[in-house]
């Protein structure tokens, strides 16, 4: 009987450390973007300075090694001459790959595809536009305690417009620090 005891308790402490599997998080974002278009490239004086954003994001680990994340990001962009601002919105889906589950932290590769809102004077060609945009990138989350997550993500963001919206591409690289909640599902 008291093998059987210890060894139900064994397990259970087993199965309690597995290491991302059944997380959910939900979290703020905030960051740095820097932006470059096709556009603005030949044209020094319309070239973009570098912006903040902020958003948030909603994920779960589906096992130990893949999440899916849902993320939302707005920012403000000027050009360099300019006095006006404009506003971009990104939406995000995004699958993570953990490149070493662990209980405190989990180091991923990202992907992910979306779509992009810009407005009229971010375009090239005066109309407010929403485009696709795919990105790649790479982060890391941090559980410093059982609920709180701190995350931080390197992410380069590819918007591709059609033509009838100016047809340019921006590269556009995102630095990214999260502050969320987790919880285990059931």
């Amino acid at each position: 009987m008291r093998t059987l005891t210890l060894l139900s308790i064994i397990l259970a402490a087993a199965g309690s450390l597995q290491a991302q599997e059944g997380r959910t998080w939900v979290d703020l974002q905030g960051g740095n973007f820097r932006q470059k278009d096709s556009w603005t490239r030949n044209r020094p004086s319309l070239n973009f300075r570098n912006s903040t954003g902020f958003g948030a994001g909603l994920g779960t680990w589906v096992t130990d090694h893949w999440a899916v994340e849902l993320s939302a990001l707005f920012s403000d962009i000027q050009l360099v001459n300019a006095r006006t601002k404009a506003h971009e919105a990104h939406g995000f889906v995004s699958v993570l790959y953990d490149l070493q589950p662990s209980y405190v932290w989990a180091p991923y590769l990202t992907v992910g595809a979306g779509a992009t809102h810009l407005d009229a004077a971010l375009n090239g060609n005066q109309n407010k536009a929403t485009v696709p945009n795919f990105f790649g990138g790479a982060g890391c989350q941090f559980f410093p305690f059982e609920h709180l997550q701190v995350g931080f993500e390197g992410r380069m963001v590819r918007i591709q417009a059609k033509e009838q919206t100016g047809g340019f591409r921006r590269e556009e690289g995102q630095l990214l620090v999260s502050v969320g909640y987790r919880w285990r599902r059931n």
